[in-house]
């Protein structure tokens, strides 16, 4: 009671704040404190921080991203796995997705190319006019593989019988049961040829500098890889045309595979 009651005067706290040793037992007021507060001193500014270092950031966890960046796309730092606990083991995650999705898209392409459509380049004069010599992109489409659905007069292309690492385009000229007419050991003399069950006959459009049927034989229906559909000069995405059917079957020969 006796400590809320001591409280200096304002005139002893100015003569004190001008003359800290001043201040005598008589100038201490005995009443009680006022309800109204004062100002016991002069007015000081919070206090703030004088150090120039830089404050740090805000922790953010570190993305997925960013840990492929920092450990697979830099070896020299391949070190720092072992310094992790799963680090190890983040590494045979990354390797073992990245083998997935490599096998995949290699399947899809695979897939693709073998069932659908293929893209292949011109090379060679056994073709012309039909076909350039080279740089002409060819479409291929592998529905027609192993003769499904060809006609004669198609462009087929073919994994060739005598180079199997090889493959070619030719004309087809006969279908299974159907018969040809050809040359003898290129002399004048011409021959009629029945084409046996599973084969088919192909020859060049220029057929002075072609290596064909006449050469080889029937070809097996089961060589044929597709249907060559369209081709355009170069890789333009706008210049595509379709190659025609030239050649129409003798009245009374088959037409499609049985």
């Amino acid at each position: 009671m006796l400590r809320r009651c001591l409280f200096p005067s304002r005139p002893a706290l100015l003569n004190y704040y001008h003359h800290p040793c001043s201040l005598r037992l008589s100038d201490v007021s005995l009443r009680p404190r006022a309800q109204s507060s004062h100002i016991i001193g002069p007015l000081r500014p919070l206090a703030r921080s004088t150090s120039t270092r830089p404050q740090a950031p805000a922790f953010s966890p570190e993305t997925r991203r960013q840990k492929v960046i920092r450990y697979l796309l830099k070896p020299w730092a391949a070190h720092s796995l072992s310094s992790r606990p799963d680090g190890i083991g983040f590494f045979a995650r990354v390797i073992t997705r990245s083998c997935l999705t490599a096998a995949f898209v290699w399947v899809l392409l695979h897939t693709f190319v073998t069932y659908f459509y293929a893209l292949d380049l011109s090379w060679g004069i056994s073709m012309l006019p039909s076909v350039a010599a080279s740089g002409d992109s060819l479409i291929i489409s592998k529905y027609y593989r192993r003769g499904r659905g060809l006609s004669v007069g198609d462009v087929v292309s073919f994994k060739h019988p005598i180079r199997p690492d090889e493959y070619a385009v030719k004309r087809l000229l006969g279908m299974p049961g159907d018969f040809v007419e050809v040359s003898v050991d290129g002399s004048g003399r011409r021959q009629v040829l029945q084409v046996p069950e599973g084969h088919c006959w192909v020859e060049g459009d220029n057929q002075m500098w072609s290596r064909d049927s006449r050469l080889f034989g029937p070809l097996p229906l089961g060589l044929v890889t597709g249907k060559v559909v369209a081709k355009c000069r170069g890789w333009s995405l706008w210049d595509w045309e379709p190659l025609e059917n030239l050649v129409k079957p003798a009245e009374g020969a088959s037409n499609d595979v049985p």
